[in-house]
């Protein structure tokens, strides 16, 4: 049974993005399922989302060290961004 984590008075994201240019935030951590060959517990789904835009992730670990991991990916995603850094999935902006 899968259950949503409400986050705390510190955990919460910030409000929603109004253009994916804001920023991703994390809006969901919920407990997940772990992939089909691993049957223990400990896995949590994360959602990351800028308008327009939805990143879903897995990962195992603590719920504290599940959102400290979807932080620090939002964060990185956004400076990465911010920084005009090129990707190979970024279309270049000119």
């Amino acid at each position: 049974m899968a259950t949503t984590h409400t986050p705390t008075r510190d955990q919460r994201a910030p409000a929603r993005p109004r253009s994916v240019h804001d920023g991703f935030v994390v809006t969901t951590i919920e407990s997940a399922a772990g992939p089909d060959d691993d049957r223990s517990e400990g896995w949590y789904r994360y959602v990351l989302e800028a308008m327009g835009s939805t990143i879903t992730g897995c990962r195992r670990g603590s719920l504290r060290e599940v959102t400290r991991y979807a932080k620090q990916f939002a964060r990185q995603l956004n400076d990465r961004y911010r920084s005009n850094a090129s990707s190979p999935w970024m279309r270049k902006q000119r």
